[in-house]
């Protein structure tokens, strides 16, 4: 039976402190959904004769309890201030069956619902204009257009699908990618401006991105293995499952991207660098030297 919105209200009121931190409490829920399948090999070994009530396994769900209640003992630098006190992952490893029942897990329902990942969003981190002149008015961003279903290779190598959001500034009429802002020049032309530290890069003008942990992993590859844009883009798609597939081009086109910015901000470019918009990778190649 799936667990519903009233057993995870039961669950936060039994076995959490009131005063947790949301953030704290939910890695803690996904933490405990993770040791199902160490809690079975339990089952499965007191089943024998001659076995202890506390399994080696039991054991290290408590281990990882603690971890799971005090992630800033083993991550200092992700998790600020302290967890609540080994007492209540204390409380969780006495009735761990318990909560599994609450949390509708068991053989046949697994942690597939806890695993599922939300759905991609992309859009711009910037909040008001920065093309038009300074002043005393601020100019905000506005929704432009529809919002557009892409095709992202994220962070964990996976093919996912995301809603991309182009913002617009209706004084000026520039418009902010999650990559780079567009904007009129002097003799009207359409131009842009990239955005160093975007966390996506588009790599397709038909709608297919890349997270930048991609393009570390391609930077690192031509370095240390001496590979190419085709030979990379193989490998991305001997590895990554899904329909998609790397061409040769958006392989190429990640590179320049990526190290184009990377010149730009060694070099101390980056604030006076623009190119036409949208460019083909040969010209924001070219416009980058």
């Amino acid at each position: 039976m799936t667990a519903t919105v009233r057993d995870l209200i039961t669950v936060l009121e039994t076995f959490f402190p009131n005063e947790l931190p949301l953030n704290r409490a939910l890695y803690i829920l996904l933490a405990v959904a993770t040791l199902y399948p160490i809690l079975r090999l339990h089952d499965h070994q007191v089943q024998q004769p001659h076995q202890p009530r506390r399994t080696g396994w039991l054991k290290a769900i408590g281990v990882l309890l603690m971890h799971a209640f005090h992630p800033e003992q083993l991550d200092p630098y992700t998790w600020t201030g302290e967890g609540p006190g080994q007492q209540w992952a204390d409380v969780i490893h006495h009735d761990i069956r318990v909560l599994y029942e609450f949390l509708g897990l068991n053989e046949e329902n697994t942690l597939s619902g806890f695993t599922l990942k939300p759905r991609l969003l992309l859009c711009t981190s910037r909040l008001s204009c920065i093309i038009c002149p300074e002043g005393q008015t601020i100019h905000t961003l506005r929704k432009q257009a529809k919002m557009e279903t892409v095709r992202v290779l994220d962070s964990s190598f996976i093919w996912a699908t995301a809603d991309l959001f182009i913002a617009h500034c209706p004084v000026c009429k520039s418009d902010y990618y999650p990559d780079r802002i567009t904007y009129r020049g002097e003799d009207n032309e359409r131009l842009q401006m990239l955005e160093y530290d975007a966390t996506y890069i588009r790599i397709s003008k038909h709608g297919i991105w890349a997270h930048r942990k991609i393009a570390v992993a391609q930077e690192n590859a031509l370095l240390r293995f001496h590979t190419g844009w085709s030979n990379f883009a193989d490998w991305i798609n001997d590895t990554v499952t899904g329909d998609n597939k790397m061409t040769y081009q958006q392989s190429q086109h990640l590179f320049i991207e990526h190290f184009s910015r990377r010149l730009l901000v060694a070099h101390r470019k980056q604030d006076i660098f623009s190119c036409p918009a949208h460019p083909s990778a040969q010209l924001l190649a070219t416009a980058g030297q």
